[in-house]
């Protein structure tokens, strides 16, 4: 447990829950948790820090405190209270802080003990938590259903209780009529937010039905929906979450309570709803922001509008696919549709998207012959929007298929019929992220530049900004941060892009940035570059780059246990992007083998590592568990794996040379062993990674007196990153086999019988299990087993 976790949500988010979870599961001593209750009013001050105190001088080490609302007591001198607590000579204390703010504590990011932050993105339940949730109350939800709970309630942990209590009136017959359990759990949630709404006195002041009108409150959409509102109180209150938005600060109500407080303010004021939707709509239309604007055209059913907007802003609104455009284009009137081909294509996509996933022959472009000059885009645009449903529905291979065939039709036809100013550039950055997410690095390259020299149509310069980002981002993964830091460099002589489109254009140069500072071990500007990430969308394509810059920051502060544990979260919260031709499973299940490597964790981290792929960081850990598994002759086995194609960066050819070296000394070849760390030296002194250095082991570090070359600019570490060894255990098939079987607590004969086997024969290989395992019953071998990941 680290010294000070900061859990961040508002009202009903389930922060508590957290705290009472980690309880009940052992992760927190049941008997010397105190929890301070949430002070009334500022008044409080010296009440609320002496309960504290008195319930530290009662407890035993180690103890747990856990400050509730501590906001509320306006104390300028709270983070250094919070110091004060944790330094207790003798004691072993953390804090937990339980609040509503957004950016609150900054200066307790570093304590000795350990820092972590739970967001209220990461406190939504996700599909796979709701299911498995839902099941503890004995309610065993179909996927469909399951996807209804979440769809209705966006996660939210007190919605989600309310789902809790639907779900059981419907008992074993939920199955059978999903629309009646739907419409009952949105009047349920309905009853439950206007009961909540109007029973809290805090609330009293603010007119929420309407504030839920504006898709995010600001100090252009405040006035509209709220007159003289005071926004800091929407956070304070706990209403909204804060984050930053192109004008500044912004506030957002959880999406299902926002839902829901919307469908009330269509119901009781529906004019109402339709003239301030429409207001804003201008306003977000004046600020450049076509995505907002088009949510808020659609709310006053003003479909001429909603068609205007299509029309004039469709390279955006391709460039930011969204659940809303393609409902905008599914409830816009056929005779309007009718008129514009190219509303009548995405329209014919949407509908697809709608009913069922694309199939392999649906790809297929059928060339009409030559396009005529200047309206090249306009031919290739519907094909693009094929190629991103591939996207869209986990199928990068597809996608990036398509991409190919489409860049060379695009090739040949602007040979023949140069374009002046169009939205080919466009396009190339829509097949580069195409490649860029299947992992064609010379493809996505090759795009990317094209988008970046392309001409373009007067206000769409954020193109070329946004396609060097993902250049950059591009370097950054393979490990080449020079010319990531050109590309960053490039990025930023653009125009900045349209106000809507600011935070998907900054995600990739900002990842790009955490890798880049990691790579030269400035954890300082990483930590920098990811704290400007902030909470990423689940809409957003590029999330898995930047869960796995996390990661890697993680590692290299030695923060392992909760990256991996928010490594997890999000895993599950994107899993729909997972497939197996997505280069976001080999990212992920790299940074996951080393983080549970950096814990000891040997049978999971190579289970893990054994996911097919050709990105260069799957072959750098599974040498690294060859080598911290005591396996060195392994470790140069899978030093040879590294794939041959020169695009792959200078990271990982520096980790298999240092790995090499390590494994060379150990077997006493010291020639090998120098070689190899002169090429490391070589490689890093060209472009300035010096990470790698700093991930060796103590023992692999010492073993060899060569690796006191090793750059001497590294920042002191505070521990090392991976241990000198690590736990794994070899089982053949049959012991697996048969090890599952015990864990379901099965009798001998028993699973002699399932598995075909004897009964002399199941016996032997329990024992062989309990030899390897170090265990003496049935028990112990499954615990162990569980501990070590192999069940």
């Amino acid at each position: 447990m680290p010294s000070v976790t900061v859990i961040r949500g508002p009202r009903g988010s389930g922060k508590s829950a957290v705290v009472e979870a980690w309880r009940e599961s052992g992760r927190l001593p049941a008997d010397q948790v105190v929890i301070i209750a949430p002070p009334h009013n500022r008044g409080q001050r010296q009440g609320y820090w002496a309960a504290a105190e008195e319930s530290l001088a009662r407890s035993t080490s180690p103890t747990v405190i856990v400050l509730d609302l501590p906001e509320r007591l306006d104390d300028t001198a709270l983070e250094e209270r919070v110091v004060d607590l944790l330094d207790q000579p003798g004691r072993r204390i953390s804090v937990i802080i339980l609040t509503r703010l957004s950016f609150a504590f900054p200066t307790l990011s570093r304590p000795p003990g350990g820092y972590q932050v739970i967001t209220p993105n990461q406190l939504q339940f996700t599909a796979e938590e709701t299911g498995l949730w839902l099941r503890t109350f004995g309610h065993r939800l179909s996927t469909r259903d399951i996807d209804t709970v979440c769809e209705l309630t966006g996660g939210h942990a007190a919605l989600t209780a309310v789902a809790a209590s639907v779900a059981r009136l419907f008992a074993e017959d939920l199955s059978i009529g999903p629309k009646l359990f739907a419409s009952t759990l949105t009047r349920a949630i309905d009853d439950y937010v206007r009961d909540a709404s109007a029973r809290d006195p805090e609330l009293a002041d603010f007119d929420l039905a309407r504030l839920s009108i504006a898709h995010e409150l600001d100090n252009s959409s405040a006035p509209i929906v709220g007159g003289d509102l005071d926004l800091p109180q929407l956070e304070w209150c706990g209403i909204a979450t804060r984050g930053l938005g192109p004008g500044g600060d912004s506030y957002r109500i959880p999406d299902g309570v926002r839902d829901s407080l919307l469908r009330m303010a269509c119901q009781d004021t529906p004019e109402v709803v339709r003239s301030t939707s429409a207001t804003l709509c201008t306003v977000q239309l004046t600020r450049r922001q076509p995505l907002r604007a088009l949510d808020y055209a659609r709310l006053s059913e003003d479909w001429t509008r909603v068609a205007e907007i299509i029309e004039s802003h469709w390279l955006t609104l391709m460039a930011v696919p969204q659940q809303s455009t393609r409902d905008a284009l599914l409830a816009l009137p056929p005779q309007i549709v009718d008129r514009n081909p190219l509303l009548g294509a995405w329209r014919s996509l949407s509908v697809q998207a709608a009913r069922t996933r694309p199939t392999t022959a649906e790809h297929e472009f059928h060339e009409s012959g030559p396009a005529q000059p200047g309206s090249l885009e306009r031919e290739l645009a519907p094909e693009t929007l094929r190629s991103m449903q591939f996207r869209m529905s986990g199928r990068f291979r597809d996608a990036a298929a398509l991409s190919a065939r489409l860049s060379t039709l695009a090739d040949r036809e602007a040979a023949e019929h140069p374009p002046a100013r169009d939205g080919l550039p466009f396009l190339h950055l829509q097949w580069g992220i195409n490649h860029l997410l299947h992992g064609n690095f010379d493809e996505c390259a090759d795009a990317f530049l094209k988008a970046v020299s392309g001409t373009l149509a007067e206000g769409f310069d954020f193109v070329r900004r946004d396609a060097s980002g993902k250049l950059a981002l591009l370097y950054a993964v393979h490990g080449d941060p020079t010319r990531a830091g050109e590309w960053v460099s490039t990025s930023e002589q653009f125009d900045l892009p349209p106000d809507g489109m600011s935070s998907i254009t900054a995600l990739g140069q900002l990842t790009a940035r955490a890798l880049t500072a990691l790579d030269r071990m400035d954890l300082d500007s990483a930590r920098e570059a990811l704290d400007a990430i902030g909470t990423v969308s689940d809409q957003e394509e590029l999330w898995s780059f930047a869960s796995y810059a996390r990661s890697q920051y993680a590692l290299m502060t030695g923060n392992a246990e909760s990256g991996l544990s928010e490594l997890w979260h999000e895993k599950s919260v994107y899993r729909r992007w997972l497939t197996s031709d997505a280069l976001a499973t080999q990212l992920l299940a790299a940074a996951e083998a080393d983080l549970l490597c950096a814990l000891g964790r040997g049978s999971e981290a190579r289970t893990i590592a054994s996911t097919p792929g050709t990105f260069a960081g799957l072959t750098t850990v599974r040498a690294r568990i060859e080598l911290l598994t005591g396996n060195p002759q392994g470790a140069l086995g899978e030093c040879t794996q590294l794939p041959s194609n020169q695009n792959r960066g200078l990271r990982a050819p520096i980790e298999i040379a240092l790995i090499a070296a390590a494994a060379y000394t150990e077997l006493g070849d010291t020639a090998a062993a120098e070689k190899n760390v002169r090429h490391a030296r070589t490689l890093s002194s060209r472009t300035g990674v010096v990470r790698p250095f700093a991930m060796m082991s103590s023992r692999s570090a010492a073993s060899s007196a060569h690796l006191r070359e090793a750059p001497t600019d590294l920042p002191p570490a505070t521990r090392p990153v991976f241990p000198d060894a690590i736990d794994h255990v070899d089982l053949t098939t049959r012991e697996v086999a048969v090890l599952r079987e015990l864990e379901t607590g099965a009798k001998n004969i028993e699973i002699a019988t399932r598995l075909f086997v004897s009964v002399n024969t199941v016996k032997s290989q329990s024992q062989s299990l309990y030899r390897k395992l170090g265990a003496r019953s049935r028990v112990e071998a499954v615990t162990t087993a569980r501990h070590l990941g192999l069940l």
